[in-house]
């Protein structure tokens, strides 16, 4: 179980979210959000005329509160001017009593801040109008902090009509699209907006995806993760970013639907080209295309991501970390959520942890483009791990060695998966210091998974001292799969040759490679050391024995080659 801390979504400065895109049109006939327009059509001040008015106490009172000039005279425009230009004492103090009652709502002066920024209509009113879509939402089971947050988002959906808009938006959410009500209350905080959407106008997008292929189930997730999506033209934004995946990567509907559904803010981006330079700066790094597909149907959210973020953490890998150009792509390609990651808060933190036990930063740039434990909780995830062998009786030397030599075991639960598996081992008899030795020998054990099926089965052709004795020695043979370590089994036994030797080396050689030779050697007396000795294992970890001397052919050289067999069968193929 993997639990990433994974950092904010960060945006390119021309990546602003959803609510500077297209979005729909109001409903006919709905109040628009600012009263009095504005603009060089004679309704209103132009822009410059706004600035030019900056002198008066609206607008010293708002640059006082901080709102950048530019802020300033986009509200003045908006706001009713006649009103302004009259009684502008009147409106200073209404916006006072507003910013007083919105720190009374709990809210920070930079939450305020960009509540008076989005010159909403709200400003305008006056607190009692608002306390009652307020106490509604509470009543609905809103907390404060929910609360805070819809507010700070986007206060404008207190102004709207209970009856209207906000009860049929909750119930549209509950009955159509199947959320649960905490779900519902989780939505409406982020996206505070979809109070003030008509469910007419959302019906058609709900219903389009549906026919693309989205599950209802898939449906509510994306929603429930982001519902701002909804709040964007069909035809603007939605089928262009969808017809992009498609025409990218060369994917299907339903992969796509799969990205979308993990990381439904790729749609509020306002244009594809800023996801499209991110697929070119990987390709630049030597990732091909279908490679970069697969990161993407991986952990979508990094195309959300700024660039220069990205390029920061691919540096730090890169110079910091000391990862040669292909452990970087492996690194990328195997763990693509490396590129979600805070480097301050989990990045970093890890690799000093591992330095720590004694890992210089080569091992740790191979171990990582091996293994996808820097996403994983160092207090929740890794440590305990680590704990848990040293009380094991482990030296920290030896810690480090297993996790050099089976980094993967970091990623594996240590309830559900480690100490399982560890505990199957001691139900066999065995005693912990020797579990213990076996897991410095074979750290592999760590992460083998489904045991006893294979255990049954090698119970059905050895005595339970021999099965006991040769997984003692050779717990190897118990990361094959079951298939793999039947079919060697029975093409052994058809031959009349199966022994804990022969099924260890067998184990090691390819299907092919095995299947010639027990055809070409059937019957014949050699076919042991034929098996032993026809695919070299891989180099040992223990040293060598001494070179036989020239011309011992007798039992001794036979005995030296089996010997070199038997320890190289105790290592992974």
């Amino acid at each position: 179980k993997l639990e990433a801390v994974v950092e904010d979504e960060e945006e390119d400065e021309d990546e602003e979210d959803w609510r500077d895109y297209v979005v729909e049109d109001k409903e006919e006939g709905e109040e628009d959000d600012f009263n009095g327009g504005g603009g060089d059509d004679g309704k209103g001040p132009t822009t410059l005329q706004a600035f030019q008015n900056l002198g008066n106490p609206i607008g010293q009172l708002l640059q006082g509160w901080g709102v950048p000039d530019e802020h300033v005279g986009k509200m003045l425009m908006r706001y009713p001017w006649t009103r302004f230009m009259q009684k502008p004492e009147t409106w200073v103090d209404r916006l006072m009593r507003r910013r007083a009652w919105l720190q009374r709502m709990g809210l920070t002066d930079a939450q305020i801040l960009h509540c008076v920024k989005l010159a909403s209509r709200f400003l305008l009113k006056e607190a009692e109008d608002l306390q009652e879509n307020i106490r509604f939402l509470r009543e609905y089971g809103l907390d404060e902090d929910q609360m805070i947050h819809a507010i700070a988002r986007y206060p404008e959906w207190m102004c709207g009509s209970i009856a209207k808009s906000i009860q049929p938006m909750l119930r549209w959410l509950e009955d159509e699209i199947g959320l649960p009500k905490y779900r519902v209350q989780k939505v409406i905080a982020g996206t505070p907006q979809l109070l003030l959407m008509s469910v007419r106008k959302l019906n058609p997008k709900v219903t389009w995806f549906r026919q693309y292929g989205f599950t209802d189930r898939q449906l509510a997730r994306a929603i429930s993760f982001s519902g701002g999506f909804l709040l964007l033209s069909l035809e603007k934004n939605l089928k262009p970013t969808v017809k992009w995946f498609e025409k990218t990567f060369d994917l299907q509907s339903f992969q796509v639907v799969r990205i979308i559904s993990r990381s439904p803010t790729l749609l509020g981006l306002r244009t594809t080209e800023n996801m499209h330079r991110k697929v070119k700066w990987l390709m630049m790094l030597g990732i091909d295309k279908y490679r970069v597909a697969g990161m993407v149907l991986n952990a979508p959210s990094f195309l959300g991501l700024a660039m220069p973020n990205l390029q920061a953490k691919v540096r730090w890998l890169k110079e910091d970390l000391g990862m040669d150009d292909g452990q970087l792509r492996s690194a990328l390609c195997r763990s693509p959520n490396l590129l979600c990651l805070s480097m301050a808060d989990n990045l970093q933190p890890t690799v000093a942890v591992l330095e720590d036990l004694g890992l210089s930063k080569p091992e740790i740039a191979k171990v990582t483009s091996r293994a996808r434990f820097l996403s994983c909780s160092i207090d929740e995830n890794l440590q305990p791990k680590l704990d848990w062998l040293v009380a094991r009786g482990m030296t920290k030397s030896e810690v480090a060695s297993v996790v050099r030599r089976c980094p993967g075991f970091l990623e594996v639960s240590l309830a559900d998966g480690v100490e399982r598996g560890i505990q199957w081992f001691e139900s066999l008899g065995l005693e912990p210091g020797v579990v213990t030795r076996m897991i410095v020998a074979f750290p592999s054990v760590l992460v083998f998974g489904k045991l006893e099926p294979k255990r049954a089965f090698l119970a059905g052709y050895f005595a339970d001292d021999e099965l006991v004795r040769m997984i003692t020695r050779k717990p190897i043979i118990l990361g094959c799969s079951l298939a793999r370590i039947r079919a060697r089994v029975l093409l052994l036994e058809s031959g009349g040759i199966l022994t804990e030797l022969t099924l260890c080396s067998a184990l090691a050689m390819s299907d092919e490679n095995m299947a010639k030779l027990v055809e070409r050697r059937s019957g014949s007396e050699h076919l042991v050391d034929d098996v032993i000795e026809t695919e070299p294992p891989p180099p040992p970890l223990l040293p060598p024995p001494p070179p036989t001397q020239a011309g011992e052919l007798s039992s001794s050289g036979s005995r030296t080659a089996a010997t070199t067999a038997e320890s190289a069968a105790l290592l992974p193929s």
